[in-house]
């Protein structure tokens, strides 16, 4: 298998107990999953439970996420980015 972690990166998103955030969470996993199937291969293992984390953390920016989907330039990522 490509990844590592896959069956715990699992059991951490079950945990999420956010359904907008086990959703966001998952539409990542899935699009993992989807480009491994494809043959795009990343050129080590992925560690799963490591990328389910930084999504995690990322959704927690969902404030700045909306800002940045809705064209406003964040790019500077600062403090309060």
């Amino acid at each position: 298998m490509p990844w590592v972690n896959y069956n715990e990166a699992m059991a951490r998103v079950r945990e999420i107990g956010d359904a907008s955030l086990e959703q966001f969470v998952m539409r990542a996993v899935t699009l993992v999953v989807k480009r491994f199937a494809a043959g795009r291969l990343p050129d080590g293992k992925l560690d799963m439970l490591y990328f389910v984390e930084v999504m995690i953390e990322l959704f927690e920016q969902k404030d700045d996420l909306v800002r940045v989907l809705n064209g406003e330039d964040m790019r500077w990522f600062g403090d309060g980015g």
